[in-house]
């Protein structure tokens, strides 16, 4: 079975081939009849998180500490158990990815760990401007290199 959708790209119109026979399903760029980039469903929807991050990141940073409920877009940490990295400078706490809280409960269900790829929110003493930077951090399994996300987007880092 095969899907087309078309979206604007840059202004352009591009044609999106969806093929859901093969093993993974791929994603196929067309443009003017030529094929630009070949993805994966799990490449897409690992920049798709990228991108939901980056959004509740602009939104607000919040322990899970002092959450009250359910409701609410924001950046959620888990604040009970800094992760050790190895980094003196920096503290490093789990992302909630689900949670319940209501008049019963105030558990974290899930945590950001997907793709084979580790999401931390670092909080990291400035010494110039007396100050503390905060940013998510994502570690992927067999790699040097980390995804930085913050409130203007996502990047690559080696």
């Amino acid at each position: 079975m095969v899907n087309y959708i078309f979206f604007i790209y840059a202004g352009l119109a591009v044609e999106l081939l969806v093929s859901l026979t093969a093993s993974p399903a791929n994603l196929i760029f067309y443009f003017e009849s030529e094929v630009l980039i070949m993805f994966d469903l799990t490449t897409l929807q690992l920049i798709s998180t990228f991108k939901r991050l980056s959004d509740l990141f602009s939104l607000g940073v919040v322990p899970f500490s002092e959450v009250l409920d359910d409701e609410g877009l924001c950046l959620v940490y888990d604040d009970s158990e800094p992760v050790n990295t190895g980094d003196s400078n920096s503290n490093s706490y789990r992302i909630v990815l689900d949670k319940c809280v209501d008049e019963n409960h105030h558990d974290i269900v899930s945590y950001y760990e997907m793709f084979g790829a580790e999401f931390y929110l670092v909080h990291e003493y400035d010494k110039e401007s007396d100050s503390i930077d905060e940013y998510i951090c994502v570690h992927f399994d067999n790699s040097d290199s980390v995804v930085i996300i913050d409130e203007n987007g996502w990047y690559f880092v080696e």
